[in-house]
């Protein structure tokens, strides 16, 4: 199907086998370094050569090194975004997700609209220009009182300034991505004027993973794989202009094939005009936990940063994701080519604390963080009870 002249993306598991078997061909008959220099000084990187420096033993220094080279060229701004869950209900069955609709011991909560406003006040009162909007993922038939509820947040959001948010709301049809957008100011071309970015990670390429995990019943709204991998093609056509593709590490143990496939997904999104945020994985120290600083789990944020694309923009998902935060933090205004904490982002209240100080005052209630995180169902709503204190919870997209 094609959408403004564009093709729905495909994902042909054959074509990524190609690429990953070219890749070894290539990493097993180069040097190292030679792979690293003309992933260096190349305009863009084919994906064999992805799959190459993927594949090849070559050091995560070295490769970390060639990817803040490459970042330096296309310099781009530091963005934190809050996170703001309106529901922590779900009708999806995700065997890895504490807000999957069987999980009988987490506390179902819903936001009213005045706490959402709120919250949004909070947010600006305290310099936060960016922020994301969440629910659950719902059936056919129960679907529009979210989008209705997302689309009234989407609303204050514009009202009170915010110069970007996020929207993760699940995989929607062509009709009720009309109503998640009314109201919303468009250009001529029908493209929306606010910085709206759809969030919507396909998790795992594998079908066979996507389906163990996301599940195969019908009435599932999480299990359809295809309709998941042409969202942000039918958010294009409704006139958003960023995507926020991404996968979930430890779905499928090839990594390989997940890395190659977002590549080929992010390519085909750049290609069509949009701007695109690569969510990798998040590998802030956890409590009582070690920092990892490098492995097979650091390597596809390296290799997916030397990667461009055949042009347009694309951003990395967290500051940390790409190497050791110390050095990150260090690179700040040195090796990833000025980017900072720009005006723009904190308007003139300075940056906020880091998640590693300590953060006074109670946290609200209805986002007290990532729901996701609770223990292993469908309980009543409610309504949660008003918030005490300022959100403080945040997140970063980084180039």
């Amino acid at each position: 199907m094609e959408r403004d002249g564009t093709a729905e993306f495909r994902l042909d598991p054959a074509t990524v086998e190609d690429v990953l078997r070219s890749g070894r061909e290539r990493a097993a008959s180069t040097e190292g370094s030679a792979l690293l220099d003309r992933a260096r000084d190349a305009t863009s990187v084919s994906l064999e050569d992805v799959a190459a420096l993927w594949l090849a033993d070559v050091d995560g220094a070295s490769l970390y090194a060639v990817a803040l080279e490459r970042r330096r060229r296309r310099p781009a701004p530091l963005e934190t975004f809050s996170p703001l869950y309106l529901t922590n209900t779900c009708d999806a069955e995700c065997r890895m997700c504490g807000m999957r609709r069987d999980n009988a011991a987490l506390q179902r909560e819903t936001a009213s609209e005045d706490e959402v406003d709120e919250q949004l006040r909070t947010l600006q009162r305290r310099g936060m220009n960016a922020v994301a909007l969440l629910t659950g993922e719902y059936r056919r038939e129960r679907r529009s009182w979210a989008i209705a509820r997302v689309n009234r947040a989407l609303r204050s959001t514009e009202s009170l300034g915010f110069g970007h948010v996020l929207i993760n709301v699940g995989s929607l049809d062509d009709d009720e991505m009309e109503i998640l957008l009314d109201g919303i100011p468009r250009h001529e071309d029908g493209s929306v004027v606010p910085k709206l970015t759809r969030c919507t990670f396909q998790e795992t390429y594998s079908r066979p993973h996507y389906a163990r995990f996301m599940g195969r019943a019908d009435e599932n709204p999480r299990a359809h794989y295809d309709r998941r991998l042409a969202n942000f093609d039918r958010a294009h056509a409704a006139g958003i202009r960023v995507a926020n593709p991404g996968i979930l590490v430890g779905l499928n143990p090839d990594l390989g094939f997940e890395l190659i496939a977002l590549v080929l997904h992010s390519r085909h999104l750049l290609a069509a005009g949009m701007e695109v945020y690569l969510s990798v994985p998040r590998l802030r120290q956890i409590a009582g936990g070690k920092q990892r600083s490098d492995g097979r789990g650091v390597r596809p944020a390296r290799v997916a940063a030397v990667d461009r694309g055949p042009g347009g923009k694309d951003r990395a998902d967290d500051a940390r994701a790409a190497g050791d935060p110390a050095r990150a933090r260090a690179d700040r205004d040195g090796a990833l080519g000025g980017l900072g904490f720009g005006r723009s982002l904190y308007g003139d209240r300075g940056p906020l604390p880091a998640r590693d100080e300590p953060v006074r005052g109670d946290r609200s209630a209805s986002v007290r963080g990532d729901p996701r995180g609770a223990p292993p169902a469908l309980g009543r709503d409610r309504e949660l009870p008003r918030s005490r204190g300022e959100l403080t919870e945040t997140r970063t997209l980084r180039a």
